[in-house]
């Protein structure tokens, strides 16, 4: 009994560790450490988020894919290292992978490097998901497609596509710690892009372009 007590909080911590290590890693802010190098401040570029997005309206579309794969990888290694190692089965393990998959998007959004200040979150939220349940995430970018194919408005895509993602997970993944952590992620994208809904309500938003 004391053995298995043992590995049972030996477990514990290494599930603490992994939803510590997702936060730091989501927290790496990749854009700025690109730009800097380039010599650009993306705080005084553009929209002055250090997205992929606002990379692009800098440095070009190789750079900005260059963050974006990053970005998106923060969220899909600590979330995949999770479930490798956690599993997938029973409510504890939702749980834990659930925290996996917030801890790098609170890591992005609010950056301990930044003085928790960060991104917006869209592309790690999005890698987290595709580690955690595939389709969910495939649906959500195939929304964020069509939106963005038609209003060419990046932020209107992300509103779009996760304002979709809990009827889309509860749909993929019938369970309700899938669906709160899905409601928390709507909110968080939600809070994250509030002055480009400010824009967008007020007809100020500004159409993605690149140099």
């Amino acid at each position: 009994m004391l053995i298995w007590k043992e590995e049972g909080l030996a477990m514990t911590w290494l599930y603490i560790l992994i939803v510590i290590g997702a936060y730091l890693l989501g927290s790496i802010p990749t854009g700025m450490i690109i730009a800097r190098r380039k010599g650009v401040n993306l705080r005084k570029v553009g929209s002055g988020n250090i997205g992929a997005t606002n990379v692009t309206r800098a440095l070009g579309r190789g750079w900005g894919a260059v963050v974006l794969l990053c970005d998106i990888f923060k969220g899909f290694i600590p979330v995949l290292i999770a479930r490798k190692v956690i599993g997938s089965e029973g409510w504890q393990a939702e749980l834990w992978l659930s925290s996996t998959v917030l801890a790098a998007l609170l890591g992005h959004c609010f950056s301990v490097f930044m003085g928790f200040q960060g991104g917006k979150g869209v592309a790690t939220g999005f890698g987290a998901l595709v580690a955690l349940t595939p389709l969910a995430a495939l649906i959500a970018l195939c929304v964020w497609i069509t939106s963005f194919s038609i209003y060419r408005l990046s932020a209107l895509g992300a509103i779009s596509a996760v304002t979709s993602l809990p009827i889309t997970i509860f749909m993929v993944y019938p369970s309700r710690i899938f669906l709160a952590m899905s409601l928390v992620i709507a909110v968080l994208i939600f809070y994250t892009h509030r002055d480009n809904i400010k824009r967008m309500v007020e007809g100020k938003e500004k159409g993605f372009s690149t140099r």
